[in-house]
């Protein structure tokens, strides 16, 4: 299905992905600008690029979604450690930790509040159960 694609790096006619064409065009429709996509053919995450370097996931079936679940929660479980690794090594010295992980320590500080804000709300539910 071929649908008008408007702005951007290029103006015209784009081959739009059949799985994916309702998405693009009801995306056009209410006036945002698509760029290009590709449904990701049943093998990895599609995508729709948006104008100023956007970009929208795209699941086109089940375990495609599954997978990328699984790969985001072990990238998070990952970073965890390496961060309660870090914290260990420097004696809870945040800018240390944030200097051996390579990272500003405003992004470490809002990286383990989010860790807390997390843990009390599981704690809330678990204690509500």
């Amino acid at each position: 299905m071929r649908l008008p694609v408007v702005g951007g790096i290029r103006q015209g006619i784009a081959k739009i992905d059949r799985c994916i064409a309702p998405i693009i065009k009801a995306l056009n429709d209410g006036g945002v600008i698509t760029i290009g996509c590709c449904c990701g053919h049943r093998e990895q995450t599609g995508y729709i690029h948006l104008t100023g370097g956007r970009y929208l996931g795209v699941y086109t079936n089940a375990k495609a979604f599954r997978r990328e679940a699984r790969r985001k929660s072990d990238v998070k479980a990952y970073e965890d450690k390496m961060i309660t690794i870090a914290m260990a090594k420097t004696g809870g010295n945040k800018a240390a930790a944030a200097r051996l992980l390579n990272m500003p320590i405003r992004t470490l500080q809002r990286k383990i509040k989010k860790r807390i804000d997390e843990d009390n709300i599981n704690e809330r539910q678990d204690n509500e159960n």
